[in-house]
């Protein structure tokens, strides 16, 4: 299904990788990583058999969301400085 981009996407929304590596998209509170294709981003949790993605077209302002999850979405939260946080678990 495609939707309107959400405006989270092209602004704040984005929060930096635990590995250091760049960064990871958050999406109606689940997080994804992008592995190497330009506008498709993976759960964080493929290496644990999740196969949700997005396929994220800014230009035109969509997202293609494969967003069926296998687990429960992350902790976060927003540090002092406004950027958003995954607590460990």
């Amino acid at each position: 299904m495609v939707v309107p981009l959400p405006s989270m996407i092209c602004g704040n929304e984005f929060m930096p990788s635990r590995r250091g590596n760049g960064r990871v998209l958050v999406y109606q509170g689940y997080t994804y990583a992008n592995m190497g294709y330009k506008n498709r981003w993976y759960c964080s949790k493929k290496n644990s058999g999740c196969k949700a993605r997005l396929n994220v077209d800014i230009q035109l302002g969509e997202v293609e969301a494969f967003n069926e999850h296998h687990h429960d979405k992350p902790v976060l939260y927003r540090n002092g400085k406004g950027e958003l946080v995954r607590l460990r678990s």
